[in-house]
Formats: C-alpha cells, structure tokens, sequence
C-alpha cells in the first residue's frame, strides 16, 4: 500500500483510480471519511492516518456504482454540503 501523505495526495489518487470523479466528489468523499473517524470512531495520530489509508485503499478499488450511491447519499443528507454544490 503507498501511503498518500497529503489530503491533495489523497485527493488525487482517488481521482486516479476513478476517472469519473471530479475533484469535489473526491474531497467530499474523503471529509465524510475523516470525519466519521475522527466523530464517530475518535481515532487521531497515527490511528487515524492508518485508517485514512485503509479507506482510501477501498475507495480506489470500490466500483463506480458504490461511490456515486454513497455520494447520493451524501448529497441527500447534507443538501447545502458546499463541497459538492455546482459552481
């Protein structure tokens, strides 16, 4: 597993692995992530950037239909989410 040492590396290498994703639909995804860890599992340190790598992994292996479900949902949950409003 390469270990992604920014958000932007993150970011990025999400939209890699999905050329469909735009880089808003990446970000989003990647905030949920952090932070359901961070809210609901209270990871941080070297247990948080851990599990930031292991979901990133998923993420970049997961298929189109999970991401953009999950993105559906995000977008139904937090309608005014600024991070996939349309320019």
């Amino acid at each position: 597993m390469s270990e992604s040492k920014s958000p932007s590396d993150r970011i990025y290498r999400l939209i890699a692995s999905h050329a469909w994703m735009n880089e808003k639909e990446a970000k989003a995804l990647l905030v949920m992530m952090y932070a359901s860890a961070t809210k609901s599992l209270g990871l941080e340190g070297k247990g948080l950037n851990q599990f930031m790598e292991n979901s990133l992994e998923k993420m970049c292996s997961d298929n189109r239909e999970n991401l953009q479900e999950y993105l559906l949902k995000i977008k139904e949950k937090f309608p005014n989410n600024e991070l996939l409003s349309e320019d």
